[in-house]
């Protein structure tokens, strides 16, 4: 069983409400679980005592992490909680430790912990959306943004809230920092003028036989790979590095970006200046910036970036370690007429991007939201 049919069974959730996890699944990331609590369809302690039937293990409640005893998680090192992804909790008895686990733990796992500790461990099951806040609560290692939570609209962008509606001391949660809040402005980075170009995206993709492509070389390869991808990783993945080594390397920049309540957070992608700033772009689309106008519109969009945007893509340039580009490229990607992702680009020598180019880059868009609806149609099978 599965815990979605779990759920189901004990009356938790509708078929519906799983059915709507799934698709957010496929276009979010994360696990069933994490979606459902985002959605507002099942408690967090609901999925954990979910978990642990499934699992056959004792499951850690909102509780049991409120009353964790610091000094044993302090026996653990940030590094060996980070690789094993777990989290001590307390001791049940003299010499045995309950530690929280985002899957059931081998052996091996068990033994290093418990070498570690100094003790026994006990293992009980935690959601993924509690390990993920715990880890970096507790050892300071920071979540990507897809598990950081969207600051409410009309909120002046507050630095924590309380983690899951629960008043305790030791769990706030901290908000997405977007590129316009508390930036320091980039002084060496100029203005650019408004020229914006509209291109109708048409063609279709060409298909491709053979085993599952993890990298793209040129778009044949890409629009290939995404005809087969059997997951959404693999589907960005294929966009990503087409972006890199296709086009003669002509692109400096190329991002793959997930729009969530009016944000687009960075998923994936790369920079000249370094690929480790791609998970901290955080980009508010409610607010005018080139990216804004792709996703208002639905258009690809390409040429000169509009002036009023000037503020938030000046951001956004400096955080990739880039000079303002002559021109850049914006292409949403729609999925069920909602737009889920976005991608952007712009020329390694910051210059005009011929329409050719911009061209693929918005069949690449459209041949990505394509694979993302036949994954959400293949998941509720």
């Amino acid at each position: 069983m599965r815990l979605g049919e779990l759920l189901i069974e004990e009356g938790k959730v509708t078929p519906e409400q799983i059915a709507e996890g799934l698709r957010a699944q496929v276009i979010y990331g994360g696990r069933l679980g994490t979606n459902l609590i985002e959605l507002g369809h099942a408690s967090i302690d609901q999925v954990a005592e979910a978990l642990g039937q499934l699992h056959h293990l004792a499951c850690a409640y909102t509780q049991h992490f409120d009353s964790a005893d610091g000094r044993l998680q302090r026996k653990l090192s940030p590094v060996l909680a980070a690789e094993l992804e777990a989290i001590p909790l307390s001791e049940e008895l003299p010499g045995v430790v309950a530690v929280a686990f985002l899957d059931p733990p081998s052996a091996e796992v068990m033994r290093r912990i418990g070498e570690a500790l100094g003790c026994e461990i006990v293992p009980v099951i935690a959601p993924e959306l509690r390990l993920r806040y715990q880890l970096e609560h507790v050892y300071g290692l920071p979540r990507p943004n897809r598990f950081v939570r969207i600051a409410p609209r009309h909120d002046p962008a507050p630095a924590t809230e309380w983690d899951d509606g629960h008043l305790s001391e030791r769990t706030k949660r901290r908000y997405i920092q977007t590129l316009s809040e508390a930036e320091p402005e980039p002084a060496a980075l100029g203005r650019v003028t408004l020229r914006q170009q509209r291109i109708v995206v048409g063609g279709t993709p060409v298909p491709g036989d053979g085993e599952q492509l993890d990298h793209a070389a040129n778009m044949d390869q890409a629009l290939a790979g995404m005809r087969r991808a059997t997951d959404r990783d693999r589907v960005v993945d294929l966009a990503v590095s087409c972006m890199r080594n296709g086009f003669d390397q002509r692109l400096g920049v190329g991002l793959f970006l997930l729009v969530r309540e009016e944000m687009a957070i960075g998923w994936h992608g790369f920079s000249d200046a370094g690929d480790d700033v791609v998970a901290t772009i955080a980009i508010p689309l409610a607010e005018p910036s080139v990216l804004e106008l792709s996703y208002k519109t639905g258009l690809l969009v390409c040429g000169k970036p509009p002036p009023n945007g000037d503020l938030i893509d000046r951001r956004l340039w400096h955080m990739l370690g880039s000079d303002p580009p002559a021109a850049c490229v914006v292409a949403p990607i729609p999925v069920q007429d909602r737009i889920v992702c976005m991608l952007y680009a712009h020329a390694r020598d910051l210059g005009t991007i011929p329409d050719e180019i911009s061209h693929d880059i918005a069949l690449l868009a459209e041949s990505a939201g394509t694979a993302f609806l036949r994954l959400i149609r293949s998941s509720q099978r």
